[in-house]
């Protein structure tokens, strides 16, 4: 249920910040369509994608999501490296506890990815290299990703937005670079999005070949997400709330938890006993206290921002 929410959430988000880029890019030819339209307009858009039945019938969306990161945050970078100028002072502003812990579950819902992976390794050919296609994976996003961090910081300061695109100057650049990650956004909501409909399905114990029954379900998952983009406009919160929710449980404190479990069941027949060493049981315990209370504190956190005065008002209440 843990790994459900935090697909679902992450899709919303997903959703959300591509409709804002896409705004972003075609606000001086349609600048009367409003945020919270360009979100429906997406949401309707991406409802065909749901109907893939699983990733091995949509294998080419992961590389035309990395492909499109990949060019992306190389054309962010060289902009960035061009506000340099613009932006010779580095502007550090004081934030209480509040910014700290929404910040917090913001970058536990970068480790959230992992609940993904058991239905990737399921319909993989040589299921065995599922290690080396991580680990390329996560080096090839770090590398990725690490030098736009660090120069959104070093660059805009304070000044920087929750979206970066929205920070970095308009130019033919970001044009082309904001295209990329619309369409990076899409194709990952369209992976992240399929083990919920998946699971929704098994859950009503809908066949494979009951068609019409499946793209049902698949629909009311989007018209889910609709309602919750539209009621929740602002993608950095919901993002901060699913990082302090299920992201610590299924990132921090299960995985320690159950490891202490399992670490402590006697061995079975012709296995031997493996002692675990003190360090690690206090590294584990460490882990699951981080966890729970960043994780609450993150919540809420989140949930005051959600409910506060500038951000309170929904889509459809406007």
């Amino acid at each position: 249920m843990a790994m459900m929410a935090t697909l679902f959430g992450a899709a919303v988000v997903y959703l959300l910040m591509a409709a804002q880029i896409i705004e972003e890019v075609l606000r001086t030819l349609v600048p009367t369509v409003t945020f919270c339209a360009w979100f429906l307009i997406v949401a309707g858009a991406t409802t065909p994608l749901m109907m893939f039945t699983s990733p091995k019938d949509f294998s080419f969306t992961g590389v035309i999501a990395f492909g499109s990161t990949f060019v992306a945050c190389i054309l962010y970078f060289i902009q960035m490296m061009n506000d340099i100028r613009p932006f010779p002072t580095f502007r550090l502003g004081i934030h209480g506890f509040q910014d700290f812990f929404l910040a917090f579950g913001t970058i536990m819902f970068a480790f959230g990815g992992a609940s993904a992976f058991p239905t990737i390794q399921n319909d993989m050919a040589d299921k065995s290299k599922f290690n080396k296609s991580l680990m390329y994976s996560f080096g090839a996003v770090l590398i990725l990703y690490l030098p736009i961090a660090i120069a959104g910081y070093a660059i805009y300061g304070e000044s920087v937005a929750p979206n970066l695109a929205a920070s970095v100057t308009a130019t033919p650049l970001t044009l082309v670079a904001n295209i990329l990650m619309a369409v990076h956004l899409i194709a990952a909501f369209t992976i992240l999005i399929n083990p919920v409909c998946q699971e929704a399905e098994e859950l009503y114990n809908i066949a494979h070949d009951a068609t019409l029954w499946r793209m049902g379900v698949r629909v009311s998952i989007m018209l889910a997400i609709l309602f919750i983009g539209e009621s929740i406009p602002r993608f950095y919160t919901i993002l901060a709330l699913v990082g302090g929710t299920t992201v610590a449980l299924l990132t921090f404190v299960l995985p320690s938890l159950c490891y202490l479990k399992l670490s402590e069941l006697p061995p079975a027949e012709g296995q031997v006993a493996v002692q675990q060493p003190g360090w690690m049981k206090m590294v584990c315990w460490e882990v699951i206290i981080i966890g729970a209370v960043g994780g609450i504190a993150a919540t809420y956190s989140a949930v005051s921002a959600i409910f506060s005065t500038a951000q309170a008002t929904p889509c459809y209440l406007k």
